[in-house]
């Protein structure tokens, strides 16, 4: 079977929904010589559930959006005003614009599931579990700094997790500048949690051990 190259249908399947408008879903289907399996007949269909799963995106803070686009908040801010980024609602206050979703769609810095979608939608709501999740999903990609944020986030709610990797990170400098001093803090408070990685580390610092780094090395998660 010969696939035709306009068609969004043949090209991608039915796995990249995430990135494509409700309007191109719609023209790059016309002119297929592919129905041999209804392909045309069953499009319309495909185009509905789009358009519902577009819907149900969620409104993010200005926030998130910097850390899932690697953007400032003036690029941001700029983009809101110019009209490129659509904004859901204005509190008034200065940081609580709550954007669209999937006017970021295309600009994300790393590559996400629907899965992620929902974790992302979860921490953003201040869920430390999801934050810390989506702080190691950053993690994976190496934006340092976005996880960071997330990470900061679970960590002050308590998420032991979270405190041990904000720890390694202010240890090897990922993210942030290099501060031995807040790596066992962090890491400390969750070895007090009962992590047992940073129990570890803790227990493998040498009385009076000024070498952090040197310390850790071989308990360390992200190393």
């Amino acid at each position: 079977m010969t696939y035709y190259n306009g068609c969004w249908l043949c090209r991608r399947g039915f796995g990249g929904l995430s990135l494509c408008s409700e309007s191109a879903l719609r023209l790059c289907v016309i002119g297929c010589p592919n129905d041999e399996f209804g392909k045309l007949f069953w499009a319309e269909s495909f185009v509905s559930i789009y358009i519902k799963r577009m819907n149900h995106q969620p409104n993010i803070s200005l926030q998130a959006v910097m850390t899932l686009t690697e953007w400032s908040e003036r690029t941001i801010r700029r983009r809101i005003a110019d009209g490129s980024l659509k904004c859901a609602s204005e509190s008034g206050a200065y940081n609580k614009a709550l954007i669209c979703f999937e006017s970021i769609m295309q600009d994300v810095c790393i590559p996400l599931s629907s899965n992620d979608v929902e974790i992302i939608k979860q921490a953003d709501a201040g869920d430390a579990a999801a934050q810390n999740d989506l702080g190691l999903l950053f993690i994976s990609y190496e934006k340092w700094k976005s996880a960071m944020y997330w990470l900061e986030q679970s960590a002050k709610q308590g998420f032991p997790d979270a405190m041990q990797w904000l720890g390694e990170c202010y240890l090897y400098g990922r993210g942030v500048d290099k501060d031995e001093h807040l790596a066992v803090m962090w890491i400390a408070k969750a070895a007090s949690l009962g992590h047992t990685i940073a129990k570890l580390q803790i227990e493998a610092m040498r009385p009076g051990a000024d070498d952090a780094e040197a310390t850790f090395k071989g308990y360390e998660g992200i190393n």
